[in-house]
């Protein structure tokens, strides 16, 4: 077994429905979210530490508000405003909600690189960074 790697990465759903994206995500891992706080709606989350549950996934829609101008705008110009967005980071690559979205590559799309980090000298650092497949040596 390979050393954990943290991962991060942000999908395109390809839903307009938050709470369809995390059923779907309990019904096919097992894992419950929600009684464990391990999910947020709305808040767009950047690189935080993973919670103590070695994962943390906020489903988002594509949309930022100006509140200055009152207007609306794509987070990801190149996506549709109306797309829900996936943002997980995790403590091991391996972890099964981040392995049920690699498992998915036609329903669930990188809008941005994933990337692989690990500890190393006690400075983190990024270890690989792309879009799907991963490279073996950080799967299981």
């Amino acid at each position: 077994m390979n050393k954990p790697h943290e991962a991060f990465a942000t999908y395109q759903a390809g839903t307009t429905d938050q709470q369809e994206i995390v059923d779907m995500i309990e019904r096919e891992t097992g894992i419950s979210f929600e009684d464990r706080g391990d999910i947020e709606y709305g808040d767009f989350w950047r690189h935080h530490p993973p919670s103590r549950y070695g994962i943390r996934v906020d489903v988002v829609d594509n949309v930022l508000y100006d509140d200055d101008n009152d207007t609306y705008s794509a987070r990801y110009p190149n996506l549709s405003m109306d797309t829900v967005l996936v943002d997980i980071g995790v403590e091991d690559i391996n972890h099964p909600v981040f392995r049920f979205f690699l498992s998915r590559p036609q329903q669930f799309k990188p809008v941005k690189p994933i990337t692989i980090m690990a500890d190393v000298d006690d400075e983190p650092t990024v270890l690989w960074e792309g879009y799907p497949p991963i490279p073996s040596e950080y799967l299981d």
